[in-house]
Order: C-alpha cells, then structure tokens, then sequence
C-alpha cells in the first residue's frame, strides 16, 4: 500500500516537535519559552494543520533491519524506536526518528534535508544515533 508522503512528514514532524519539546524542558526551558520559539512556528502549523507548507520533505532509510536483534550486554533486546535531535555546523535542528529500523529525519526550523544530507556526507554516512 502506497505511503502518504505528507501525512508521514506531519506524522514525523508531530514525533519531532514532541522530542524538540522534552529535550528543552530538561534544558530548563519554560513551556511559554518554547511556544514563543520563532524556529518552531512553522513546523507546528504543518503538524496541526497541515496546509503550508504543502510538502515538507524528510529523509528516509534503512539503517538495520526491522527484526534486528542485539545483543550488547547480558540479554538480547529489539529496538522498536529511537529519537535524537542533531543540529548542524549551520545550527539548524534535525529530528531524528527511528521506527523499527527505518530512519527519518525532519528538519524542524523550515522545510529542506540539504543541511542533512550534508552532514551525512562529512560523517560517513553514519547515522546520528550512534
């Protein structure tokens, strides 16, 4: 069944604000502070609404696969999901998001992956998780 495409982009925005918002909470942030954030204004109108900007790309891709079983310390575990937020040389904050092994980020101050592409290129390919 085909994707969505700007429904997954709303849906990962959505997971990318909320990740932006308890990371800036532990910072000591104020929640007033965070709602009067110019950088965040126009991906919190994507997720609720959804109608500017029409599409708002993310990268996508596998980084292992979706019934991976790791077996770093005493007892085997699967991750189902992880999230960690990157901000770039260019100070621009990316989300990202891992679900079953499927990486995907957002950019969370306007919408444009370039910086994160970038970024992968200086670094290997190597996802920011790890």
């Amino acid at each position: 069944m085909p994707v969505d495409e700007r429904l997954l982009a709303r849906f990962i925005a959505k997971i990318g604000v909320e990740a932006y918002v308890a990371t800036a909470l532990k910072a000591g942030l104020s929640v007033d502070e965070m709602v009067a954030a110019e950088e965040l204004k126009l991906i919190r109108r994507f997720v609720r609404r959804g109608d500017r900007p029409e599409k708002w790309p993310l990268s996508r891709r596998r980084i292992y696969d979706e019934d991976a079983i790791f077996s770093e310390g005493v007892q085997p575990y699967q991750v189902f999901h992880e999230d960690s937020l990157l901000v770039t040389d260019e100070s621009e904050i990316y989300a990202v998001i891992c679900i079953f092994g499927e990486e995907f980020v957002i950019n969370l101050g306007g919408p444009s992956v370039d910086g994160y592409r970038r970024w992968l290129s200086a670094n290997h390919n190597r996802s920011p998780l790890y």
